[in-house]
């Protein structure tokens, strides 16, 4: 179909074609700083010193900012002028509430009911018995945490993970397992 075009034609069209539209394109999004770059360059032209070559420079990057007169600030400082002190602001006092051994404490929960949710995505579906078995192992494992405070939050739950996978388990026999937990791990 475009055998009749050459390759010579078609890159030389398609340059012209590019190239035509980053000129447009320039001189449309940067048409005023085009004007006043040549109107500040006739006017370097026709002067015949210098400085107004530096000074347009100057004006491209801006002109410095100079202090007030009489606003001097000391670029140095002695050591013995400065002061320090402390705040005059009320500070108010946390009240430090959780010990080294609650926080551990609160990362053990962590761990159990992220192995929880492990093990009930990867049980989910196998038999109930196997199911309970490994939830109670699990429990077993963390009997430390059948002391605790959390113990009911995490039996209710555990409760909660087996009544998602339609298993029949009273909440009476995971404490149960809390209760085994708790006399196996202190003979």
């Amino acid at each position: 179909m475009l055998e009749s075009i050459s390759w010579y034609d078609f890159l030389t069209t398609t340059v012209l074609l590019v190239g035509s539209y980053y000129i447009i394109s320039a001189l449309l999004l940067y048409s005023n700083d085009i004007t006043a770059f040549f109107k500040k360059s006739n006017r370097s032209n026709s002067s015949t010193d210098n400085g107004s070559k530096t000074e347009f420079v100057d004006n491209l990057l801006g002109k410095p900012k100079y202090d007030a007169p009489g606003k001097s600030v000391p670029t140095t400082l002695a050591a013995e002028e400065m002061q320090f002190q402390p705040s005059q602001a009320v500070e108010e006092e946390i009240p430090h509430s959780s010990t080294q051994a609650d926080t551990i404490l609160i990362g053990t929960v962590a761990d159990f009911l992220q192995e929880a949710k492990t093990l009930a995505e990867v049980v989910k579906g196998n038999d109930p018995v196997e199911i309970t078995s490994l939830f109670k192992s699990l429990v077993e494992r963390y009997a430390n945490l059948s002391t605790s405070h959390y113990q009911s939050a995490l039996s209710i739950h555990l409760y909660t993970s087996f009544k998602e996978q339609d298993i029949e388990i009273s909440l009476d026999e995971i404490n149960a397992w809390w209760l085994e937990s708790k006399s196996n791990s202190h003979p």
